[in-house]
């Protein structure tokens, strides 16, 4: 199996799994442990960063934060969707946040030469838009526009909208 090929499989396989951690937060708020949060309650986890843009982006107002302890991940979605009679659908906006060490670069690219640079973070533009910056993966799942809009958008949800004009922090160890 050819290099190009272990790639595209690794890819598709985190996609499909980021998918199963997403629908899995939205049907059933988490694990028991955390489940659906507030603002303040993303405000006051210390464990490692999150990031968001804010109770509204694009038009899309925030529709849920979560926080699934098994996978120690952070969810934002934002917008809404109807589902077809048989079967779900995602919002048009989600985020997850997760420690470098449970998405870590190596799982896109073959060289750190071939990653984007987005407001001095780092980034994988594959079907979602993974973006490391300081000690954290932030996976972005929307149509590649906006999946790119909300990457330059990114601040801590413990900061105001404007510090979206600031540079990211560049990704540290675990990351690279």
């Amino acid at each position: 199996m050819s290099a190009g090929t272990r790639s595209i499989i690794v890819v598709v396989v985190v996609a499909v799994a980021a998918a199963v951690i997403a629908a899995v937060v939205l049907l059933e708020g988490g694990d028991g442990v955390g489940g659906n949060w507030t603002i303040e309650d993303a405000r006051a986890f210390d464990e490692y960063p999150v990031y968001w843009l804010g109770e509204e982006f694009d038009g899309l107002p925030l529709t849920n934060i979560s926080y699934t302890h098994r996978e120690n991940t952070v969810f934002f979605a934002y917008g809404d969707c109807e589902p077809p009679k048989d079967g779900g659908c995602a919002p048009p906006l989600e985020i997850i946040i997760e420690p470098c060490r449970q998405n870590p670069p190596g799982r896109y690219a073959t060289s750190l030469d071939s990653l984007v640079e987005i407001r001095g973070a780092k980034a994988a533009l594959q079907r979602e838009f993974v973006l490391w910056t300081g000690e954290v993966a932030v996976t972005i799942f929307a149509e590649r526009e906006l999946a790119v809009e909300a990457a330059n958008a990114l601040v801590s949800v413990r900061d105001g909208p404007e510090a979206a004009a600031k540079p990211l922090e560049p990704p540290g160890r675990p990351c690279f």
